[in-house]
């Protein structure tokens, strides 16, 4: 490892500024992730999902099952793994919003109103992208729709593992499933507006306007 690791070639910098103008990342954290990035892929030189599960802030994640295909670009061919920038794009949604956006650590108000207002909204797309089982990010989140099959697909996947609490099998597998029919019929009917049985991007961040996004879908980057 220590071979391979002083092998490794710095980023150029302009890849570096190009990063950080698309994904807000400072300069030393795109190195830092960078450096991450290497010591996963070895001699690879593209991280698979064996890798990423070495992420501990990707891998408690209960939707990381959700956020790997997200991340695995479909356009890809997926035995090649993925690449940095597919790695970066990604853990982006995740960088809290009132982290510096300059290579410097400094930055005006204006920018940063602008910059937390957008971060909001990548947030708010990453997690309809979930949702709506679209992960192609070459169609846009306003072609996009949740169904009510998705919103099971979502919370099934949250709620895997959780231990039971009877200890009838069967029984706490009814229960789960009745818990979940009426938490999507309360959804549908809430956000549904148009009653179409579909949710689209528009009424999905309605119903999350006075959610805390920026706070709950981040993650320190050192």
């Amino acid at each position: 490892m220590g071979i391979w690791q002083s092998t490794v070639p710095e980023l150029p910098r302009t890849h570096v500024e190009r990063l950080h103008k698309t994904y807000g990342f400072t300069a030393n954290q795109i190195r830092s992730l960078w450096k991450r990035y290497t010591e996963l892929a070895g001699k690879k030189g593209r991280i698979t999902k064996a890798d990423l599960q070495k992420v501990p802030e990707l891998h408690i994640n209960p939707l990381f099952e959700l956020i790997y295909q997200i991340m695995d670009n479909p356009r890809e061919d997926p035995e090649e793994g993925i690449n940095f920038e597919s790695f970066v794009a990604t853990l982006s949604t995740f960088r809290p919003v009132d982290e510096p956006v300059d290579g410097e650590g400094d930055r005006d108000d204006e920018e940063a109103v602008y910059h937390d207002v957008h971060a909001r909204e990548m947030k708010l797309r990453f997690l309809f992208r979930i949702y709506s089982n679209e992960y192609d990010t070459s169609v846009p989140v306003e072609q996009q729709t949740i169904r009510a099959d998705d919103l099971r697909r979502v919370l099934k996947q949250m709620s895997h593992g959780a231990s039971s609490v009877s200890g009838d099998a069967d029984a706490d597998a009814a229960e789960n499933e009745e818990f979940l029919r009426n938490v999507i019929d309360q959804t549908m009917a809430e956000v549904d507006k148009d009653n179409s049985g579909e949710i689209s991007f528009e009424e999905f961040k309605n119903i999350l306007a006075h959610i805390d996004v920026e706070t709950r879908l981040s993650v320190h980057f050192n």
